[in-house]
């Protein structure tokens, strides 16, 4: 193919989808082992359901029936070591890395011990009281309330406890010398908290750590090497009682982690990119040099073949001793973002599955009509029947595209060039359907099981595009748009839809047309309505009505300057949006009493570029009693009131840093990482500081 494509000047542009298949294939460097496959149709009455194809090693179905565990959803475990390597060749992973398979399989033998799983959920811990402790404590903004989601800061309403990063800076002095460089270094700071009188920092660790969360006397630890879990019944001498530790052999990571009724959910990925040639068994975690290994056979995989380079592992772990009581296992993508969401009773994990190449182009070539030769689209439909891997298809397909091409003279090529540009724009208007999905698998909480599995178009936005609500689960997603690598520029479209999925994940209900040419930037879905906010040049906002679950509709909707990229529900007929207007930080209050006519209530613009909020829903902080809001942004704190539906500028604590709030009572602590200030609300509704806590 190369020696016919260098006799021939083709002069397609970059954007064409033959010049993207064409680098598709010259990029894998495949020509060769393309040429070595021979694909044949399986023999009447075998077919074979696993899309794998045979093992050169021998099939190993037959026995290991025991291990050909299905769950409910249709998902089933692995059957053999050599399956789980082929299913991953088949991902393209061993094309990346240029392994066959008989360097791929068979892995060394693991004789260090298993970690023990013990049985049974453990009760939720209560820690002891002690002299005197607020009855109002705030918890940290997550997305389910009972739910907790780590964070720098957590609190148990007598102490706080602040996971400070390093950092230098330079003080203001206040004579003529030069300031000199202070250093913070990276420690987990637990501060005597209440009452604010008594503010002291009560002990250190002295690890560094990216989020805490807290289990009655247990201090969860998470940082780039492990978990760890600290005793803080004496706070003057937290004491490590347990730590996972990630491994460094296949990068593995924290994905995501929850904490619900004393135990912690962890989920980890495992890049299996550094596991080769012997990715099997599996390691992803270890506790000192005691690896929790996990069989290869013990992981579910689809019933159809998905472009995978990872294994996501699943755990429940009672966080008061760190036993490992549930495991479960799944294959996925690490390349494309995948979303965690907890709802009471399950896990919803997500991951995209991209286009199908060949039957994308071959729906672009048929809108061609007669110019394309007849021969040229049988080859491409022919593709799909193939068994080969994704990556091999995408070659083949670059190969004949690449001869058609190289058979047409510099004039031809030309119109061919914008015959391609129109037909990938009339099918994209069309069939946006096809430019990628969203992945969804549900695990039981209770048993860890896979209870349903299934799939919408187009990509979400982060986990609160995920929402269960009376035995359903609400999606929204943006289809189409940028992230699409099918086609050329001029012929990108997108928009979005909300779904509802039934208790199975089959799709029962959707509202479309929502931000045409636009993409979503915000969403959040309160009891039987869902907000939308999708962003280009203005910031629709979108009411939608999901009463009737088979029936959603669009309610209402409100066109306004700016966007936002965080909603806040603060009552039934009141939402916040913090997001950006021009270049600076916005917040804005809804009113949607009337679902059909939203309006803009208030309105409020800092003079600062980035919030936190933009990154992170944890930076928010609602108290409805006093009717205030934090938001950090610019380095500063800001404390809002939105007392009779106006948004007004209560408090801004600066030259802090301002990460976090949390409130104890009346009394609102604003954490930086320079110090941690208290403010109190005085007569007339000022509000004073009346303690502060400089870290060392």
């Amino acid at each position: 193919m190369e020696s016919q494509i260098r006799n021939k000047s083709i002069k397609t542009s970059t954007g064409t989808v033959v010049l993207i298949f064409i680098a598709l294939a010259v990029g894998y460097g495949m020509h060769a082992y393309v040429a070595s496959l021979s694909p044949a149709p399986a023999e009447q009455g075998t077919q074979d359901t696993t899309g794998t194809g045979a093992s050169p090693h021998g099939s190993k179905k037959e026995n290991n029936t025991t291990r050909q565990k299905t769950s409910e959803a249709g998902m089933r475990r692995f059957s053999s070591d050599e399956e789980f390597s082929q299913y991953f060749v088949n991902g393209k992973m061993g094309f990346l890395y240029g392994v066959g398979l008989k360097g791929f399989h068979g892995g060394a033998e693991i004789r260090s011990p298993i970690m023990s799983i013990s049985s049974g959920i453990p009760e939720a811990p209560t820690a002891s009281l002690r002299e005197e402790t607020p009855t109002r404590v705030s918890q940290t903004n997550v997305q389910v309330p009972g739910i907790d989601e780590p964070d720098v800061v957590k609190t148990n309403g007598r102490e706080i406890f602040y996971a400070a990063r390093s950092f230098s800076y330079w003080p203001i002095e206040t004579d003529m010398r030069l300031p000199s460089k202070e250093v913070i270094e990276p420690a987990v700071h637990i501060v005597k908290a209440f009452p604010p009188q008594q503010l002291a920092e009560e002990g250190t660790i002295q690890k560094r750590a990216d989020a805490l969360l807290v289990a009655g006397n247990i201090l969860v630890a998470f940082d780039h090497e492990g978990v760890r879990g600290y005793d803080i019944s004496q706070p003057s001498s937290p004491e490590e009682k347990w730590h996972f530790s990630y491994s460094t052999k296949r990068y593995s990571r924290k994905q995501a982690a929850r904490l619900k009724d004393g135990v912690l959910y962890l989920v980890v990925a495992e890049d299996l990119r550094s596991g080769y040639p012997h990715p099997c068994p599996l390691m992803p975690l270890s506790v000192g040099e005691r690896p929790l290994v996990i069989p290869c056979t013990d992981v579910y995989r689809p019933a159809f073949q998905v472009d995978v380079d990872a294994v996501y592992h699943f755990f429940a772990i009672d966080a008061a001793t760190g036993k490992v009581i549930r495991t479960t296992s799944l294959v996925a993508s690490d390349r494309w973002n995948s979303v965690v969401y907890v709802a009471p009773s399950a896990i919803y994990f997500t991951y995209r599955v991209p286009a199908k190449v060949v039957n994308v182009v071959e729906g672009m070539l048929e809108e061609m009509g007669d110019a394309v030769p007849p021969e040229v689209l049988a080859r491409v439909r022919r593709l799909e029947s193939y068994d080969l891997s994704t990556a091999a298809k995408q070659v083949e397909l670059g190969t004949i595209l690449g001869n058609w091409m190289a058979s047409l003279d510099e004039d031809e090529q030309t119109k061919l060039e914008s015959d391609m540009v129109n037909a990938a724009r009339r099918y994209a208007e069309t069939h946006i359907e096809q430019f990628g999905a969203t992945h969804i698998v549900k695990i039981r909480l209770s048993d860890f099981e896979i209870a349903a599995e299934g799939e919408v178009p187009g990509n979400l936005l982060n986990q609160f595009s995920l929402d269960e609500y009376e035995g359903n689960l609400r999606v929204a997603t943006t289809i189409g748009g940028s992230r699409s690598q099918l086609l050329p520029p001029e012929a990108l479209t997108s928009e979005s839809r909300v779904y509802v999925l039934d208790g199975s994940l089959r799709k029962i209900g959707e509202v479309g047309d929502l931000g045409i040419s636009e993409r979503i930037y915000a969403v959040r879905f309160v009891g039987p309505r869902g907000y939308v906010v999708t962003f280009r040049r203005i910031d629709p906002f979108y009411v939608i009505d999901l009463s009737s679950p088979r029936a959603p509709k669009l309610a209402g909707e409100l066109k306004i300057p700016g966007f936002s990229s965080y909603l806040h529900p603060i009552s039934r007929t009141r939402v916040l949006g913090i997001g950006k207007e021009g270049a600076r930080v916005k917040v804005s209050l809804f009113d949607v009493a009337n679902p059909t006519a939203p309006r803009e209530l208030s309105t409020y613009v800092l003079d600062a570029y980035w919030s936190d909020i933009q990154r992170t829903h944890h930076a928010f902080l609602l108290d409805d009693q006093q009717k205030v809001f934090f938001l950090p942004a610019g380095g500063n704190g800001f404390l809002f009131s939105y007392q009779g539906d106006t948004l007004q500028l209560a408090r801004a604590v600066s030259r802090i840093a301002a990460e976090r709030a949390l409130y104890l009572n009346s009394f609102f602590y604003i954490v930086g990482e320079r110090k941690l200030v208290v403010l109190e609300k005085q007569q007339g509704g000022k509000w004073k500081e009346i303690a502060s806590l400089s870290w060392q």
